[in-house]
């Protein structure tokens, strides 16, 4: 493939034994953190008053090794670029203050148990940070309008990615799926050498690292602190890659370019719809906890919980595929409408097989 070809081999050897050694740091980290603080954030097992899935009582700690290889992984992308003579910009800085606030939001959050109006406005103050430092979701000429875009974005996806949190291995293994989504465009841009996909590297070895306790039967959960910094992370990951592809700069609406970040982030994005939706239509507060999430119906149906994740992982793969499919077509400018109506035709139909099983759980578990 050119993309090998146009680097030394000396440069992929060097990205794969700093990918090991992300993934080595997060699984020695969250050892010692599991040896050390597993009392810390502890949840409780699934009742009447709480809303989680599992029976046995697991310590919330796994934020803490996602934040610990993300800034090693900042730092090795730092060095990686100077050595090009390359600036230490603006917007690297917001993406990293915005993940400190969002992982600090929901550290307080697994500690003191505060209120839903805390972590949104935590996670107004993420939108913000990075919308001042430059990073901005280009849906139009209108700077208002983009600027609300990606505070609805920011916000909705820090959410999603909390709310699909309700099961072992289920929200680590689809922001994996993420994260490859964008690497297959950065590698398809000609970017696999650039800060955020070394960054992004590092960060797909520290959740792989993660996975290995958090895999059912899981020893730990990622807690509010590694639920709101992949939310973090992923919405700014996000804007910078899938939201890119414009075919017209100057209008104000074009369906294809919602299509990357649809696609790749359709499992929390159908997930958090549904369960908002039908708790709103329940007149129950969406920001209230409960086994009510589509992982959970799937459960009801007759999935064990290691077969949920399981169903999730392949679903979140075919998206992948399909997310590189759509960005070679894009970049070679082949995109027609009756694609786009291929693609609105797969979300619409994950969407109706989610709210079927989500019907047929339900008549399950009564």
């Amino acid at each position: 493939m050119p993309i090998f070809a146009a680097h030394p081999p000396y440069i992929w050897i060097t990205l794969l034994v700093y990918f090991i050694i992300a993934f080595a740091l997060s699984v020695l980290a969250n050892a010692l953190f599991l040896r050390l603080l597993r009392h810390l954030g502890t949840t409780r097992p699934a009742g009447k008053e709480t809303i989680r899935w599992a029976a046995q009582s697991k310590p919330t700690i796994g934020g803490f090794g996602f934040f610990i290889v993300f800034t090693v992984a900042c730092l090795f992308g730092a060095l990686w670029i100077m050595r090009k003579n390359e600036p230490i910009t603006t917007e690297i800085l917001g993406c990293y203050i915005a993940t400190l606030v969002g992982f600090m939001v929901g550290l307080i959050d697994d500690l003191q148990h505060t209120s839903p109006y805390f972590k949104l406005v935590g996670q107004v103050v993420c939108a913000l940070i990075l919308l001042l430092t430059g990073v901005v979701i280009p849906l139009s000429s209108i700077f208002w309008l983009n600027a609300i875009v990606t505070i609805v974005w920011v916000v909705g996806i820090m959410n999603a990615i909390n709310m699909l949190d309700n099961m072992d291995g289920i929200t680590a293994s689809v922001s994996v799926m993420i994260i490859v989504a964008v690497m297959q465009v950065l590698i398809q841009q000609g970017l696999f050498t650039s800060f955020y996909s070394v960054v992004s590297l590092g960060v797909l070895g520290g959740i792989l690292g993660f996975l290995y306790f958090n895999w059912h039967p899981s020893r730990l959960y990622m807690g509010d602190s590694g639920s709101q910094f992949l939310g973090v992370f992923l919405s700014f990951i996000s804007i910078k890659y899938l939201w890119s592809f414009r075919p017209a700069p100057d209008s104000l609406f074009a369906l294809q370019q919602f299509l990357l970040p649809a696609v790749a982030f359709l499992l929390p994005i159908v997930d958090t719809t549904t369960v908002v939706f039908r708790r709103m239509a329940r007149r129950q507060s969406p920001f209230q906890g409960g086994r009510d999430h589509t992982t959970h119906h799937l459960a009801y149906c007759g999935l064990n919980d290691r077969q949920v994740a399981q169903t999730f992982v392949v679903l979140s793969a075919i998206s992948v595929l399909i997310a590189t499919w759509i960005t070679m077509e894009l970049l070679a400018n082949k995109w027609n409408n009756f694609k786009t109506a291929l693609i609105v035709g797969y979300i619409m139909l994950v969407f109706v097989v989610m709210q079927y099983f989500y019907e047929k759980g339900k008549q399950k578990s009564r």
